[in-house]
């Protein structure tokens, strides 16, 4: 019997442990904070706060807790969500709220199911014993807002209303985040609070001192002066919080200066860099557009033609063009499977071709029967982790391969190349600094400075850009020449081929058509120029199927997904109007907080 009554006190208290946990994972922002305070004759005050809540995710409630002194009730409470009331019950149905007291205060806890949306709660209340009567004022010294919310609260606004007006010896005080204002209305006997962001576990407190004139009915009397000392505490209050605006004040005139010097300084100094030319001689060749037809075929393989075009790493177009090239070589077949939609099937011919060479290996060896592999099978392959290892390794060290017979021509300066990488990353940080700062800044004279620095910055990019290369003397040529092959590709359509050249000039065509993104363009030129009895000669005969029908594009891109899935995702002191002052001044209501559930 003592073991059953312990198992139920346990999976109660981890009950209640998980209760603790779903509230506190409840994420919400408040977006706006609004209360309005009337104070009545008696002394005690109508409250009404309006919140309106942003739920990102599912939330079944909130909360809100008023902190109280122990002379100190509330009643007549209301509780409105979007503006319709919500009955005040123990059940936890949804849109009810209960209330419950403590040795602290009083616990609003109101149940509202909500998902993904915004929801405006509000309570009423009143407060009594708010006000205190003293012999030469009466004082109101109240928290607003408690230090007890576990988020920041935005576009706060306070507005406290005393029941009279032309309330000539009104002065107001408040509490809480520098950056708050106040305002003082003595003709309509009303003090104004606003506060952009409160930041969580921090305060708002109003201290008010009006005449004793305007509550005849509070019970809530002091027989002795109050009001010098509420003054002398206040003022210093008010210059300690005046000297840390002051000090924060010229710390951020010191740091905008300097920040400001470094912007130009920097700025300038990468126009001038931008200006002057590299150490090394380098050359540029010419663009795509001008650069005449090439019709002679590359002295390098068809990945090594991408890889120095895009000067990047070869792409699994590349590796499926590098495939093309050895069937044309009679080192592999590839067939398209007979009724089997995006299938082909790759043939080993040539058994030598695996010595030290990865790809071929994983193909064929690991993927294949070492004779031959589908596309299907290698789609499936790279599941498994060791699977997809081999892929991955297969893959960069033939990457790494092409790159190195790239490197070996010597058309790219390391130097050059480097120094432009360097040129452009402090240029663009310069420049996104130059456009955080004009956004920003209010001062005149730092716009027009930023401004100009801005412009002339952009001019010294474009003028690098044009005039800056990385390549070297047999670099520029060499890239000129793949330039103006890649033209004469891409106006394939405009010329007659066979005028240009047999049919024997085109056969090696293809593979660098698929590398470079023109394989459609280079297959239709072929089928209008030639026939079908001319494509059946030659090494057209090894891929002969491919070209009807853009053959040669779908298997590029059949191979790239069934490969590409086999490597995975590789990759103020006189209480007049003015701002809120630090510290507190020791109003009720401290620890008073929300949240949701």
């Amino acid at each position: 019997m003592k073991r059953n009554i312990v198992l139920i006190l346990c999976c109660i208290f981890l009950s209640l442990i998980g209760i603790k946990n779903i509230q506190a994972d409840v994420n919400y922002d408040v977006k706006d904070y609004t209360v309005n305070v009337d104070v009545q004759k008696n002394g005690s005050l109508i409250i009404k706060r309006h919140i309106r809540y942003d739920f990102p995710d599912e939330a079944h409630g909130v909360y809100y807790r008023q902190n109280l002194e122990s002379n100190q009730q509330i009643s007549q409470t209301q509780v409105w969500i979007n503006g319709q009331e919500a009955k005040q019950n123990d059940s936890a149905g949804n849109n009810t709220y209960k209330l419950t007291r403590d040795d602290k205060g009083y616990l609003f806890k109101v149940y509202h199911n909500v998902d993904n949306q915004e929801v405006n709660f509000t309570y009423q209340y009143v407060l009594n014993n708010a006000v205190i009567n003293w012999k030469d004022t009466a004082e109101l010294n109240f928290k607003v807002i408690g230090d007890g919310w576990e988020t920041e609260l935005n576009n706060i606004k306070v507005t406290i209303k005393l029941p009279g007006q032309d309330v000539s010896e009104l002065q107001a005080w408040s509490h809480g985040p520098l950056t708050g204002t106040t305002k003082v209305d003595k003709k309509s006997g009303q003090v104004t609070l606003s506060l952009a962001e409160l930041p969580a576990k921090n305060f708002v407190e109003s201290h008010i001192l009006f005449p004793v004139a305007l509550t005849p009915e509070n019970t809530n009397v002091r027989n002795e002066k109050h009001k010098a000392e509420a003054q002398k505490q206040e003022k210093q209050l008010a210059l300690e919080a005046n000297r840390k605006r002051k000090a924060q004040e010229r710390k951020d005139r010191l740091w905008a200066g300097a920040m400001f010097v470094v912007i130009c300084v920097g700025s300038f100094g990468s126009i001038l860099y931008n200006l002057m030319p590299l150490k090394e001689k380098t050359y540029r060749p010419l663009s795509v557009k001008n650069a005449p037809h090439v019709f002679e075929l590359p002295n390098y393989e068809a990945a090594v033609a991408q890889s120095l075009f895009r000067d990047t790493d070869p792409d699994n177009k590349a590796l499926s063009a590098y495939l093309l090239e050895l069937s044309v070589k009679r080192i592999i077949k590839i067939e398209p499977i007979p009724n089997k939609k995006k299938d082909y099937l790759l043939t080993l011919l040539d058994e030598t071709a695996l010595s030290n060479n990865e790809i071929l290996k994983l193909l064929f060896n690991k993927i294949g029967d070492t004779k031959q592999v589908s596309m299907k099978q290698i789609k499936k392959y790279g599941k498994k982790k060791h699977e997809h290892m081999n892929v991955v390794n297969a893959y960069k060290a033939w990457q790494k391969s092409v790159r190195d017979e790239a490197d070996k021509l010597g058309w790219v300066s390391d130097n050059a190349k480097s120094a432009m990488i360097r040129r452009a990353i402090i240029s663009g940080i310069l420049l996104l600094i130059l456009i955080v700062g004009l956004i920003v800044t209010d001062n005149t004279a730092a716009l027009w400075v930023m401004g100009v620095s801005l412009v002339l910055l952009v001019v010294s990019i474009l003028y690098f850009i044009m005039k800056g290369s990385i390549y070297t003397k047999t670099g520029a040529a060499g890239m000129t020449e793949l330039r103006g092959f890649y033209r004469m590709m891409d106006d394939i359509g405009r010329f007659n081929l066979k005028e240009v050249g047999d049919i024997v000039l085109w056969e090696g065509l293809l593979p660098y058509a698929v590398a470079l993104g023109l394989s459609k363009k280079v297959s239709k030129a072929l089928i209008d120029n030639f026939t079908s009895e001319e494509l059946q000669n030659s090494n057209f005969i090894y891929y002969y199927p491919f070209i009807y029908h853009n053959g040669i594009a779908n298997f590029s891109n059949d191979f790239n997904s069934s490969f590409t899935r086999g490597m995975g995702n590789y990759s103020s002191p006189s209480g007049g109007s003015g701002g809120f002052s630090g510290g507190s001044s020791g109003g009720f209501g401290g620890g008073s907080g929300g949240g949701a559930f």
